[in-house]
C-alpha cells in the first residue's frame, strides 16, 4: 500500500506493462475442442481413442450427403472422385457411399472381375444392377426414389488446424471439381468441432465485452458517475487480459470448457472493486483526501485479500483427471490473485492520481 500511494505513476506504468505482456500472449492462443486431448496420455479414455486410431478405422468422422439422381453415372462418378479426394488425407482411414455399392455389384455381375469394378456407364445399367440385387441400401442412399445419398467418411484424430484445413479442402473441391447437377451438404463430428471453434471465439469475445459494458453501466448508475463505472471495470479488463494472455504463453488451449473462465473471473473479480470504490466514497467524505487512499487500503486490503484466498478452493481442480478442469483451476488461483492485486495496485493508482477529481465530482 505504501508504494501504491507514494509512487502511483509507477504502480499504474507497471501495471500497463504487464497488461500489454499478456495481450502479447493472444495471437498463441489455441483452440482445441477435440475430445481425445481433453485427457492425459495413458488414461483409459484416452488409451481407449488412441487403440481406435491405431487399430481401427478411427474416432472421427464426416458426413456428406448428395442430393441428385444417385442412378446417374455422372452423379456416382463424382461421388467416388470426391472419396479419393478424401482418401488421399493421410488421417482419412476409409470412406463408404452408393458409389462403392454400385461399383461391387458391377464386379459381381461381371464374374468378380477386378477390372469392372467401375461404374455403369448408362443409368439402365445401373437401374438393371438395383433391380437385379434388391438389397437394403437404405443406410447409403434413399431407396425410394434415389434422389439423395449419403457417404460416410471415417477419419483419426486430428487437430484443430488439421480439422480446419481439411474441411476447408473439402469445401473447395465441392465447389470446384464436381460436374455434375447434384447439391452437397458436409456434416459430422470434423464439422460440428469446427463450428464449435468459430462459436467459441464468437461467443467469448460477445460475452466478455457485453459483460464488462453491463458492468460498467451498473457501476456508473449506482455510484451515479460514469468515471466509476470505467474505474470498475478496468481491473476486471486487466485480470482477463492476463490470464488469456497466460494461456497464450504457457500453450493452454482455448475450449468450450476453458471458456467458461471469463466469466468466472468477471463474476468473482468485480467484487473487489466494487468493494474498492464503495469505501473510497464512503471515507472520502470523512477523512483528509492526503490520508484517503492509505485509510481505504488498510480498511479493505485484508478482506479483499482474505476473499481471495478464500475462492484459492478452486486450485483443488488442478487434480482432476480431465485436462480442461486442470487448466481451469490453476488459471483460477492466478485470477484470484490478478483481480485482487489489481484492485489493490492498478485501481488504487488510478483512485489516487485522479483524487481530486473524484472527490470534487
Amino acid at each position: 500500500g505504501k508504494v501504491v500511494l507514494t509512487h502511483p505513476k509507477y504502480v499504474f506504468s507497471a501495471g500497463i506493462i504487464l497488461v500489454v505482456f499478456g495481450l502479447f500472449g493472444f495471437h498463441k492462443i489455441s483452440i482445441d475442442v477435440n475430445f481425445a486431448n481433453f485427457f492425459k496420455p495413458g488414461s483409459e479414455i484416452r488409451d481407449s481413442m488412441n487403440f481406435m486410431d491405431q487399430e481401427m478405422t478411427g474416432t472421427l468422422d464426416l458426413r456428406v450427403r448428395i442430393d441428385g439422381d444417385m442412378r446417374d453415372p455422372h452423379v456416382l462418378n463424382d461421388v467416388s472422385s470426391l472419396q479419393s479426394f478424401l482418401e488421399r488425407e493421410d488421417k482419412v482411414s476409409l470412406s463408404y457411399s452408393f458409389a462403392d455399392v454400385v461399383k461391387q455389384m458391377h464386379r459381381t455381375f461381371m464374374d468378380d472381375e477386378l477390372t469392372h469394378y467401375t461404374i455403369p456407364d448408362s443409368a439402365s445399367k445401373i437401374k438393371n444392377l438395383i433391380t437385379g440385387f434388391s438389397n437394403d441400401y437404405s443406410s447409403v442412399v434413399d431407396d425410394i426414389d434415389y434422389e439423395s445419398g449419403l457417404m460416410t467418411v471415417l477419419a483419426k484424430i486430428m487437430s484443430t488446424d488439421e480439422i480446419f484445413h481439411f474441411a476447408n479442402k473439402t469445401n473447395a473441391y465441392i465447389d470446384e471439381s464436381l460436374t455434375s447437377d447434384i447439391s452437397v451438404t458436409v456434416t459430422g463430428m470434423i464439422i460440428v468441432i469446427r463450428d464449435m471453434v468459430i462459436m467459441i471465439i464468437r461467443s467469448s469475445a460477445f460475452s466478455i465485452t457485453f459483460s464488462l459494458i453491463v458492468i460498467g453501466l451498473i457501476a456508473s448508475v449506482f455510484f451515479k458517475r460514469i468515471l466509476w463505472g470505467i474505474l470498475a471495470v478496468i481491473p476486471l479488463t486487466s485480470a482477463v487480459i492476463l490470464n488469456f494472455g497466460l494461456m497464450g504463453h504457457f500453450g493452454v488451449t482455448l475450449n468450450h470448457i476453458t471458456a467458461i473462465l471469463s466469466s468466472i473471473i468477471i463474476g468473482v473479480g468485480v467484487d473487489f472493486a466494487i468493494h474498492y470504490i464503495s469505501q473510497f466514497r464512503r471515507l472520502s467524505r470523512k477523512v483528509n483526501p492526503d490520508q484517503l487512499s492509505r485509510e481505504v487500503i488498510d480498511d479493505v486490503g485484508y478482506p479483499i485479500i482474505l476473499d481471495a484466498c478464500s475462492n484459492m478452493g478452486f486450485g483443488a481442480l488442478m487434480f482432476s483427471v480431465f485436462l480442461p478442469i486442470q487448466y481451469i483451476g490453476g488459471l483460477m488461483v492466478f485470477a484470484m490473485v490478478s483481480t485482487s492485486l489489481g484492485t489493490l495496485t492498478i485501481l488504487s493508482a488510478l483512485t489516487e492520481l485522479l483524487k481530486k477529481r473524484l472527490i470534487e465530482g
